[in-house]
């Protein structure tokens, strides 16, 4: 029995193409990944509660794009290596943006933080996505399995059955990353707040 060739259209296909320097495949990825990378964004915005003015879907993609092609770092070796680099480059990009509208001087006038809500214990919890950005960089460096799970399913906006997918582990294992996780972060912005 002879094994079909993989259909060059995948995106883990488009990726290798794209890796090895064609521009075409690069191109074909995107366009084939468009509608989702732009419901990542939307999803991780009405997260943050950014209204009408701020960053739209489309935009925080190309921020996105920007930081890991200008940075030669997309170097994703699947699909699911590939939604979580964005999606990482994405919550960086917005945390960026919160730095600079927290640095910026208007005389008087306030600026927008934005803010995330994580699940707390009696409901939910309102930290700034500077805060949280940060937190989550200290969680990396203990559990990286929990943050990764943190990421995909509360700053992405994906199902623990789609997180399970996305990082190639049990659903069980997800419960677990997640339950841990959310209660290391807890703690670590009580202790910080």
């Amino acid at each position: 029995m002879t094994s079909r060739p993989s259909d060059p259209g995948t995106v883990t296909d488009l990726l290798r193409l794209s890796q090895a320097g064609d521009l075409g495949a690069r191109d074909q990825l995107f366009v084939r990944v468009d509608t989702e990378l732009r419901e990542v964004a939307r999803s991780m915005l009405r997260a943050r509660g950014l209204g009408p003015g701020a960053i739209r879907g489309t935009e925080l993609v190309n921020m996105a794009c920007e930081r890991l092609l200008g940075r030669d770092q997309l170097r994703a070796e699947d699909r699911a290596h590939f939604f979580y680099l964005m999606g990482r480059a994405m919550r960086d990009a917005l945390a960026d943006e919160a730095r600079k509208a927290l640095s910026r001087k208007r005389g008087g006038d306030r600026t927008h933080e934005p803010m995330f809500e994580i699940p707390d214990p009696v409901g939910m919890r309102t930290v700034s996505l500077v805060d949280l950005t940060g937190a989550l960089g200290a969680l990396r460096s203990v559990d990286p399995g929990s943050a990764d799970a943190l990421e995909h399913h509360y700053l992405a906006g994906r199902s623990l059955r789609e997180t399970s997918e996305l990082m190639g582990v049990s659903l069980f294992t997800v419960r677990q990353h997640v339950t841990y996780g959310s209660a290391w972060l807890r703690t670590r912005l009580e202790s910080s707040g």
